[in-house]
């Protein structure tokens, strides 16, 4: 038959280990996620031949390249946004279902907690 963690064996592990919580991650703001998307490697390469054909006097090609690299950047940056939105209402409603109650084994006796 299981019985479980004693209270002296369960008080050890709380304190060692702390509470079994799930980490808070940091947020992406509308700044974070702008840098994510412009950091990319191949933005970075588009925007500095744009502004290298700038420099040589093609105004009218880098102008072009430009213009539908931002756009690009615009799209991508708005279905990043939308996606971490929808991945943080999701989560944080099936979070909030998943920490109502655990029942655990202490001592031999089965026992319903609220959850963090």
């Amino acid at each position: 038959m299981i019985k479980g963690l004693s209270t002296l064996e369960a008080n050890e592990l709380l304190a060692s280990h702390g509470y079994n919580e799930l980490p808070s991650g940091k947020s992406k703001n509308i700044g974070r996620i702008a840098f994510e998307v412009i950091k990319e490697p191949m933005f970075v390469l588009l925007i500095s031949c744009g502004v290298l054909y700038m420099i040589l006097g093609d105004y009218k090609e880098g102008c072009i390249l430009l213009s539908t690299i931002f756009i690009i950047i615009f799209i991508t940056f708005y279905q990043h946004s939308s996606v971490l939105l929808h991945r943080r209402y999701n989560s944080s409603f099936y979070l909030s279902v998943l920490r109502l109650s655990s029942q655990i084994l202490h001592g031999g006796i089965a026992i319903l907690i609220t959850s963090r």
